[in-house]
């Protein structure tokens, strides 16, 4: 009567543990790939959609990402110009406060000057015309970039 397991069992049940390991995580790599990707779309087109309302409305509009796990829409207050003061966009379901998904951070880069600043304020006149911008969606190591650079118009720039 033989007690105990072979060398070839352990071995195989081994090898069996590390492929099931292997496949997870190259889906749960991809699907977090596809998650970034689309928030990155999403931010693109809510921008777009965004800079369309300036114009039609004919007041700035700006968005926010103070906590880089979120952002939020914002319009100017219809006080005195002499200092803009911006608020949250309240009651419009489309520009309601974003939050990422968990894992998913955002970073917002604003050129003043022709230099990056670290600035989380993309603001969009009446004119609908944005700045030049770079925001980084990131998870996992895996990032996505989101470009204005004005002459190409607002695209997001893939995995990076």
């Amino acid at each position: 009567m033989q007690q105990g397991f072979s060398l070839i069992e352990i071995m195989v049940v081994v090898f069996l543990i590390a492929l099931t390991v292997s496949v997870i995580s190259v889906n749960l790599n991809q699907n977090i790939e596809k998650v970034i990707e689309g928030e990155a779309k999403r931010f693109v087109a809510l921008t777009e959609l965004l800079c369309q309302e300036s114009v039609i409305q004919g007041r700035a509009f700006a968005i926010d990402s103070a906590d880089g796990n979120s952002y939020q829409f914002l319009s100017q207050s219809n006080q005195a110009r002499s200092k803009i003061k911006w608020v949250p966009v309240k009651g419009d379901d489309l520009f309601r406060l974003r939050t990422l998904p968990e894992n998913v951070s955002m970073e917002i880069e604003v050129y003043k000057a022709g230099k990056p600043n670290s600035s989380q304020l993309i603001e969009c006149g009446t004119d609908g015309l944005l700045p030049r911008f770079d925001v980084y969606f990131e998870a996992d190591e895996i990032r996505y970039k989101v470009v204005n650079d004005l002459t190409d118009g607002l695209q997001v720039k893939g995995q990076i």
